[in-house]
């Protein structure tokens, strides 16, 4: 095999081996391989001359550019790309109805914006503990609120003294 010869094997090598680097998860190992490919092909092409080695030199990584960039134009469409690139997100109208929990009232989080001002001063009970914050059935529907800052146990009888946005604050209600 003459030097020539050799040098393109060592070239093609070094492509190879930097495009399977983007495929193929190695820790490095094929983008070492790929390194060490173009400096031997680099060495033997300046053994052949001098205008030889340099045009090696600049075309290393001039196709090694176009070679990445092809690489991760195909990416996308290969098994291991499919596995590591995510999906694009799923439209609002196109996500699927959240499951509601197990009990006797569905979950909010948050009441609609129609309903701020006539949850303030209801009463309710909380369903879990709220330090601070936990979930309290409200009328008919449970809602995931947070307490003034006390402990509030489960059972306790609550009232909403402000609703913000979606975040409902309560606090215990004395029974007295």
């Amino acid at each position: 095999m003459d030097l020539v010869t050799l040098v393109i094997l060592l070239f093609l090598a070094g492509v190879i081996f930097g495009v399977a680097e983007i495929f193929i998860p190695s820790a490095g190992v094929l983008l070492v391989l790929s390194i060490v490919s173009f400096v031997c092909s680099i060495v033997f092409a300046f053994k052949v001359s001098a205008l030889f080695g340099l045009a090696v030199i600049l075309a290393a990584p001039l196709v090694m550019l176009v070679a990445v960039v092809k690489g991760f134009k195909y990416l996308p469409r290969t098994f291991i790309g499919r596995r590591m690139i995510l999906g694009r997100p799923i439209e609002r109208e196109e996500a699927p109805p959240a499951p509601a929990p197990e009990g006797d009232a569905p979950a909010s989080t948050g009441p609609p914006a129609e309903q701020d001002g006539e949850l303030v001063g209801r009463e309710g009970v909380a369903r879990t503990d709220l330090r601070p914050s936990g979930s309290a059935q409200i009328g008919n529907r449970r809602y995931n609120v947070v307490s003034d800052g006390e402990l509030i146990a489960p059972g306790t009888k609550v009232r909403v003294i402000e609703v913000r946005g979606n975040r409902i604050v309560v606090e215990a209600v004395d029974n007295m």
